[in-house]
């Protein structure tokens, strides 16, 4: 009778074993996919193209240059494996990164370079951020001005 006891207490030793490599394993796995995550990048800029001749602006004009912005924009990834999704904001997406051009709350002009996700999504957006940089200061007429993100609210 005794050797019975012995078994199942081996049975049940072996049992809390498997759990606790099971657990370990899930740890290491839970590390290894968190770890090729980077928390992110954003660069924003204000746009704003030089005044018209006619005065404020209208919301013609605030259209014309949103238009304008993103056929700039729409040339500079072209053939570099964006997905454009139109729409308010209009966004261009390559894996983790992503390029916004969109009007604020306050009705200023805006060109969002980000990424989220892997190294390889980071440096993807600081690459086509430099080359839309660039592009866009070549532009007669065109300020960019750096900006902060805001800082996200819970409601």
């Amino acid at each position: 009778m005794t050797t019975v006891a012995v078994n199942i207490d081996e049975i049940a030793s072996t049992q809390m074993r498997l759990k606790y490599h099971r657990m370990i394993a899930f740890s290491w796995l839970v590390i290894l996919v968190l770890g090729g995550c980077d928390t992110g990048r954003v660069g924003m800029y204000k746009v704003s193209f030089a005044p018209s001749a006619v005065g404020g602006a209208s919301v013609s004009e605030q259209a014309s240059a949103d238009e304008k912005l993103k056929q700039l924009v729409r040339c500079a990834l072209a053939g570099k494996g964006f997905e454009e999704h139109p729409g308010t904001p209009h966004i261009w997406r390559k894996r983790g990164a992503t390029v916004e051009v969109y009007r604020d709350k306050n009705g200023e002009l805006i060109l969002r370079v980000g990424a989220f996700g892997s190294k390889r999504d980071v440096r993807v957006s600081e690459r086509t951020e430099r080359e839309l940089l660039e592009l866009l200061k070549e532009q007669s007429g065109l300020e960019l001005t750096p900006t902060t993100p805001p800082k996200a609210t819970i409601d």
